[in-house]
This record gives C-alpha cells, structure tokens and sequence, in this order.
C-alpha cells in the first residue's frame, strides 16, 4: 500500500511543476513579445534620425558645392586661368545634381520639404546659369565684359536665395531630428523598463512558486 502514497505524491508533484510553469512562461512570452515590439519601434525611429542626418547633410552639399561653383568662376575670370573652373565643372556637372536628386528621394513623403527642394533648384539652376553666362562672357569678351555682368549681382541674389532655401530646409528637418531623437529616448527607455519589469515579475513568480511547492510537499509528506 506504500506505492500508492508515492504514486500520488509523485503525481501531485508532477502538477504541481507543470501548473507553477504556466505563469512564469506567460511572464516570459508577455516579456519576450513586449520587448521585440519596443525593439522594432526603437529602430525604426533610429531610421528616421539617420534619414533627418542624410537631409541636413543633402542640404549642406547643396550649398558648399553653390559656393565651390561660385569660387571656380570667381577663379577664371580673374585670372583667365581654364584651370580654375576645376571646382565649378565639378559642382555643376556632378555634386549639385547628385544632392538634389538625393533630397528629392530622401523628402517624397514630405510635401513640405518637396516644395522647398523644388525652390532650391530652381535657385541652383538660376546661379548655375549666372556662372555659365559669365564664364562664357570672359572667354568671349574679356575680364571687363564678365565684371561688368558680375557687378548686376544676379549671382549674388541666387546664392542669397540658394542659402535661404537651405536654411529652411535644414530647420524643418532639425524639427524633426529633435521629436524623433525624443522617440528614441522614450523606446530605449520602454525597452529597460520591460527589462526590469519581466526580471522582477518572474524573481517574484519563482520564489512563490518555490514557496507553494514547499508547502504542497509539506501538504503530501503529512498526508502520507
């Protein structure tokens, strides 16, 4: 009759490590699913401050490879030296295209920054064509006839307009950088709060669980 006792407590056991397992693994499941969420969120919102960085860095290149343009001309009809347009075939041929096109993909979902974009190249194409006519003056006519369209300052009031359109374009996108960096704040401090909360939850769960089975031992041994 001894085996029948041991049967039972054997059982009872059993149960008891099954039953103790379902909360502790909700704990964990809850947790683990709770966690990847924050973790995707938190990328994601990583994504977009990388993409307000691309802009903002788009922007610049627009305006640095403007004044490179501007410099390069600057150069040769001072001088008359072919040499110095270096930086303007530089600038008109390959880096103010390739940023433009660059902001166009990195703001289509932002009518906003589209409308600025588009200001910006019709700025860019303004000064692009100032510094052509000019550079074409002076190998044409000479220093004097390019001086005197420099001094209508049309390049000037382009390159105004090219720094404006930049400006704009950089502080709407800065806007964005601070809620979004507010974002990545608010996740990466959900994702250790879930941390701390599973680690605390199942420390909990496995010391009552501990003590429920010591007790249901206990219950066993004397009914034995």
């Amino acid at each position: 009759m001894a085996a029948v006792p041991s049967l039972m407590q054997r059982f009872a056991q059993d149960r008891a490590g099954w039953v103790s397992a379902i909360p502790l693994s909700l704990v964990v499941v809850v947790g683990g699913l709770l966690s990847l969420r924050s973790h995707l969120a938190l990328r994601h919102d990583r994504e977009l401050v990388v993409h307000s960085f691309e802009v903002i860095r788009a922007a610049d290149q627009v305006l640095i490879s403007s004044l490179d343009a501007e410099t390069g001309q600057r150069g040769f009809v001072i001088t008359g030296k072919p040499e110095l347009l270096a930086p303007y075939a530089q600038a008109s041929t390959e880096a103010i295209p390739t940023a433009l096109e660059q902001l166009k993909s990195l703001v289509g979902d932002n009518a906003q920054q589209v409308t600025l974009i588009h200001g910006l190249k019709g700025a860019t194409d303004s000064k692009l064509d100032e510094l052509r006519s000019t550079i074409t003056t002076r190998e044409r006519q000479g220093f004097a006839a390019a001086q005197s369209l420099v001094a209508e300052r049309k390049g000037k009031e382009a390159m105004d307009r090219i720094r404006e359109v930049t400006a704009q374009i950089k502080q709407s996108e800065e806007q964005l950088l601070t809620a979004r960096s507010t974002e990545v704040h608010h996740d990466e401090q959900g994702i250790i709060g879930i941390i701390v909360l599973t680690t605390l939850l199942s420390t909990l769960l496995r010391v009552a669980i501990a003590a429920w089975r010591s007790r249901a031992a206990m219950a066993a041994g004397e009914a034995s």
